[in-house]
């Protein structure tokens, strides 16, 4: 068996502590800041119906939840793409505000552009909640249509 003291205990313990702290201070500010830039971006938006933001931001949905009139965070994508995402009903809640229209869900690619007419449309999923597309362009072309539906 291995030795060990209580000293050796008591010091991963305290190691331990410190990166949960260090974690949970890092989450926080994260969080704080990204409150900040939900706010800037529906303070400077350009349609009363959705934000552009450079990057999906945690507390999207409690901070949409002070907004009715929001029904949509458009951001681009970490890999290639925008997508688009519904705001929801209420916090806890699954139930987009406003999904996107019924004939596009499930649909990607070319079953999705046929369906929405606009070239660069990717996925639609099934719930409604949220659209991919190639460009920015694409993004808020198929959000001003579904605001519009």
């Amino acid at each position: 068996l291995e030795q060990f003291s209580m000293n050796d205990a008591f010091l991963k313990a305290v190691d331990m502590a410190k990166t949960i702290l260090s974690r949970t201070l890092a989450h926080t500010t994260y969080y704080f800041y990204s409150k900040q830039k939900l706010q800037e971006a529906y303070e400077k938006r350009t349609h009363e119906s959705f934000i552009i933001t450079e990057t999906e931001y945690p507390g999207w949905y409690e901070f949409a939840g002070n907004y009715p009139d929001l029904l949509y965070m458009v951001y681009p994508r970490t890999t290639t793409g925008w997508t688009a995402k519904s705001t929801i009903k209420e916090v806890g809640s699954f139930e987009p505000r406003k999904a996107f229209p019924e004939s596009w869900r499930g649909l990607k690619d070319d079953d999705l552009a046929q369906v929405t007419g606009i070239e660069g449309s990717r996925f639609c999923h099934r719930s409604g909640y949220m659209v991919v597309a190639d460009t920015k362009e694409h993004i808020l072309q198929l959000v001003k249509i579904a605001v519009e539906s």
